[in-house]
């Protein structure tokens, strides 16, 4: 449950006034490669079974506003982007405010970003710019910040295994690895990201959940006082965004370095996703 004794910002002037002091967001913002996409699922296909005191907004469809606002305003910081992000924050605030709930589920990795690392920044450093404005533009409700972590690692290889399927990253691993930008240390980071926010930020190792007996996401309900119970009449979720197998990465690695349009470059990975069983 969410610590009471969170200490709030002083109220920014408000797009769109609400009473929220109620209300608490729980930001659920990765970190990519998580398990988000199957959370998202879970979201979706439990939101009938959920308590009344319990709203979601996903990725998929109700988030996509904050997600574009933010990522607009990071890559140009201007001040008409940045009224845009607490717009479209306040947009969900309100949403929450008027269904009555005392928790609501926010959704979206790539709020934050969909890359481990690149020549715009790093995940960790977007983290650090996102999550305060988010904190001040839902005010006066509540917010908790929740990441989810793995093996740091394991975590980078499936971040670099994403890119080089996705982005046409030519680096192997080793080159991607030794390039990281960043402290590797799940530790560092809270503490990195807990410092620009009075709210709670929380990392969460994906294995309490895949230990136990709940989907995905179990921990994240949790949070919120909901009994996960009601997770096990979800049926089973599709396995979607799978990593290439590393045969398949090989391939892809080798098309990505090629002459070939980015065109070109895209109906092939729509092709090896489709018939990943050739490379296992």
């Amino acid at each position: 449950m969410p610590d009471n004794r969170t200490q709030t910002l002083e109220a920014p002037t408000p797009v769109n006034p609400a009473r929220g002091d109620s209300v608490t967001i729980v930001w659920h913002l990765g970190f990519i490669k998580t398990g988000t996409t199957a959370i998202q699922q879970m979201l979706r296909k439990g939101r009938h079974l959920m308590p009344p005191t319990v709203t979601a907004f996903r990725r998929q469809d109700e988030a996509v506003h904050v997600r574009v606002a933010c990522r607009k305003w990071r890559q140009k910081p201007t001040k008409e982007k940045r009224a845009a992000v607490v717009q479209a924050v306040q947009d969900v605030r309100d949403a929450a405010v008027e269904s009555g709930v005392e928790f609501a589920i926010f959704s979206d990795e790539n709020v934050v970003e969909f890359e481990a690392y690149s020549h715009r920044g790093d995940i960790f450093e977007a983290a650090q710019r996102t999550i305060p404005l988010l904190e001040e533009a839902a005010y006066p409700a509540k917010s908790v910040f929740v990441f989810y972590t793995r093996d740091f690692d394991k975590w980078l290889e499936s971040a670099h295994n994403q890119t080089v399927k996705m982005l046409r990253l030519v680096d192997d691993f080793e080159t991607y690895r030794a390039n990281v930008p960043f402290e590797m240390n799940w530790d560092a980071q809270k503490a990195a990201l807990q410092a620009t926010v009075k709210s709670d930020v929380i990392f969460h190792d994906m294995a309490e959940d895949i230990d136990s007996d709940l989907p995905l996401g179990s921990g994240l309900m949790a949070l919120c006082n909901i009994d996960c119970g009601f997770l096990e009449q979800l049926p089973e979720s599709s396995r979607k965004n799978e990593s290439l197998s590393p045969a398949a990465l090989k391939f892809m690695l080798q098309i990505n370095r090629s002459d070939l349009s980015n065109a070109s470059v895209r109906k092939i990975r729509q092709m090896v996703m489709q018939n990943s069983e050739m490379f296992e």
